[in-house]
Formats: structure tokens, C-alpha cells, sequence
């Protein structure tokens, strides 16, 4: 876990496997990179970078730093990205896929640059039965080879105290 020397709560999480998850809430610019006790280099091993709700823009020179990126992962908060010749370079030269919600920023970014897009899932409907305490959702999910499938996604509490239990049909 990295921490911005100078953007209180902004924080860079290694989720292994070349994920980097950015949690924070406001603009990002490329000095709240700069980190307490950073390893040399650190953003080159990132191949998947998640943006976290809560950011709204990033300044250039941020995402240009991940020269490793080729999955960019962006929330709805997010209302714009300084673009810059590099990072469009860097984009286009990784073939980044672009992963946000449909009609976001970040579908109008990846269509005005041109990019793959996937978009995230959609929860089509969700149902409560109160009666035996089970909650229902229907979710259309999206995959990279452009396949897409629903989801039944069924939980409810268990008959013992302590069990709770869930099932998935797609």
C-alpha cells in the first residue's frame, strides 16, 4: 500500500498480479503520485490500474506513469481525464481496454480515443422476498471477447444460526 505525500487519503493499493487499485476522492494530479517511502519505480509493474469511486479528475501525467497499463478500470464519479499526446500514446500503443459504465465518462473517453471498450455490469432487476428472507438479482455481465450472459444471483440466510448461503445460476 503506497500513500500520496501530498493528497491526504489518496492511496495506491498492490493488489498482486500486476493490480493497482487508486482510492481517493477528488482530482488527482501527478505530484499526489509522489509517495512516503516509494520503491523505485513502482508503477511500472501495473498492467491492470482501477480508479475507485470517489476520484472526479486526473490530471495529466498521472496515468501516464503506468507504462505497463492495458486494462484502465473507471468509475462513474469520474467527470475527466487531462488528455495529453503521451497518454494517448501510451493508450494506443498498449491497446488499453477501457472498463466503465455505459453512457460514463469513461465510455466517452474510450470512443473519443478510440479505444476498446468493456462495459461494467448491469443489474437489471433485483427482488426481495421477505417472507423467506432471500434476495434475487438478475445482472447482465460483459466479457473481453465480447460475450455477454446473465446472471441469477440468489441469497438467503440459512436454516442455523451462523449459515448463510447463496447460489449462482448462469
Amino acid at each position: 500500500m503506497y500513500y500520496s505525500k501530498n493528497h491526504e487519503g489518496l492511496v495506491f493499493i498492490d493488489r498482486d498480479g500486476g493490480n493497482l487499485e487508486i482510492h481517493g476522492n477528488g482530482i488527482i494530479c501527478r505530484g499526489d503520485t509522489e509517495l512516503w517511502n516509494p520503491v523505485e519505480n513502482w508503477q511500472e509493474p501495473f498492467t491492470t490500474v482501477t480508479v475507485q469511486d470517489g476520484i472526479t479528475e486526473i490530471h495529466s501525467g498521472v496515468l501516464d506513469q503506468f507504462s505497463g497499463m492495458k486494462k484502465l478500470y473507471l468509475p462513474k464519479s469520474l467527470t475527466r481525464i487531462e488528455r495529453t499526446d503521451s497518454l494517448k500514446t501510451l493508450l494506443h500503443a498498449n491497446n488499453v481496454l477501457i472498463h466503465a459504465a455505459y453512457g460514463s465518462y469513461g465510455d466517452a473517453f474510450a470512443q473519443e480515443y478510440g479505444l476498446r471498450f468493456l462495459p461494467e455490469n448491469i443489474e437489471l432487476g433485483w427482488y426481495r422476498d421477505e417472507i423467506h428472507d432471500e434476495s434475487t438479482k438478475l445482472i447482465l455481465r460483459f466479457y473481453e471477447d465480447g460475450t455477454m450472459d446473465l446472471l441469477i444471483d440468489i441469497f438467503t440466510t440459512g436454516i442455523s444460526a451462523g449459515s448463510n448461503g447463496g447460489a449462482s445460476l448462469d
